[in-house]
């Protein structure tokens, strides 16, 4: 894999744990079931754009 592609899982990578964080919260300090259910499901987006970032880049 070239350094190209590198960065753009790298970048993946970041942006789901920075999504974890933000869903998290939203979750569970969320004051309407939507809210809630809101971060629930950005929190399992995330969890994949994680996993698909870190299954290409290993720092």
């Amino acid at each position: 894999m070239n350094d190209k592609n590198i960065t753009v899982y790298k970048i993946l990578a970041w942006i789901g744990i920075i999504l974890m964080g933000v869903a998290s919260f939203l979750a569970c300090l969320g004051n309407t079931p939507a809210m809630v259910t809101a971060g629930n499901v950005i929190l399992i987006l995330s969890i994949i754009i994680t996993t698909w970032g870190f299954t290409y880049w290993r720092p």
